[in-house]
């Protein structure tokens, strides 16, 4: 009896270990499917805060770019105001030489 209670005391054994690598395998495969979860939720987390991140610095970009063009319109619009006053400065300085050398012109024939 002795060799059988062995037998048997061997057998239990090794069903407790039968269980008991089954159950390590089930709680690694559930700690796999969370990790698997988690990372997922991170990665997603990621995902929304770089999107919101992009907006973010499109949108500083786009203020930026519209106040350089803003300044860069107003600077032009004063060269231009500019140009426009000199232009008519000489445009009158021009109209006068022209109608004196007319003048002159008729007083020499």
């Amino acid at each position: 009896m002795d060799e059988q209670d062995f037998l048997l005391e061997i057998r239990a054994t090794e069903q407790k270990a039968a269980d008991l690598i089954e159950k390590a395998q089930g709680n690694a495969r559930l700690c796999l499917e969370q990790a698997r979860e988690q990372a997922a939720s991170i990665i997603g987390q990621a995902r929304e805060d770089a999107a919101r991140l992009q907006q973010q610095l499109l949108a500083d970009a786009k203020a930026k770019a519209d106040l350089i063009t803003s300044q860069a319109q107003m600077e032009a619009q004063a060269a231009a105001a500019k140009k426009a006053a000199e232009a008519a400065g000489r445009l009158e300085q021009a109209s006068r030489l022209v109608k004196e050398r007319i003048v002159n012109a008729y007083a020499n024939r």
